[in-house]
């Protein structure tokens, strides 16, 4: 059997080093950045219920893997999936955007509808300039619009979409 090479610091997943099946033990609150990046063999991954946050490009390069099970009050960022099975399965994709579950990971192209239903917009999600936002989107991550700065949020009056376009100094647009 081979030697699991997990690397703790705290209650922090700071690096692993192994193939096939992971099961994260619990407590664990953070999955720091890079910790998985490169385990090309990685195919599942059990996530405890005490994870809090995954860090940018976590599992970059883990070319298997699918499938992701993490609460939805877990803060992930744009780059934590990149180039990951899910990531690069196009069944994923939709209007040039990347979903997982309710949560927006990434957008491509300048203008962008965020699909009915999305509750979640992730750090470094948005690329494009023009952002229409569904009322059903409660949290918007500080740094979702990082790569654009002239970002237009085209929402509805009393949403989320509205109270970040404001609190962040990004042109809006009532769709009213």
């Amino acid at each position: 059997a081979p030697v699991l090479e997990y690397l703790y610091l705290d209650t922090a997943l700071i690096h692993c080093e192994y193939e096939g099946v992971y099961n994260i033990k619990q407590g664990t609150t953070i999955v720091a950045d890079y910790a998985f990046a490169g385990c090309e063999k990685a195919k599942e991954i059990t996530f405890p219920q005490s994870l809090i946050a995954i860090g940018k490009y976590a599992f970059d390069g883990c070319v298997l893997l699918e499938k992701f099970d993490f609460s939805d009050n877990t803060e992930i960022h744009s780059t934590s999936f990149i180039n990951t099975g899910f990531y690069n399965n196009p069944k994923n994709w939709e209007n040039d955007s990347l979903y997982m579950g309710t949560r927006l990971i990434e957008t491509n192209g300048e203008e962008i509808t965020v699909k009915d239903g999305t509750t979640q917009i992730v750090s470094g999600a948005i690329n494009g300039e023009n952002v229409v936002i569904p009322e059903s989107v409660t949290s918007i991550a500080k740094d979702a619009f990082i790569h654009n700065t002239d970002v237009k949020i085209f929402g509805y009056s009393d949403t989320t979409a509205q109270i970040f376009a404001t609190e962040n100094k990004i042109a809006f647009v009532d769709l009213n």
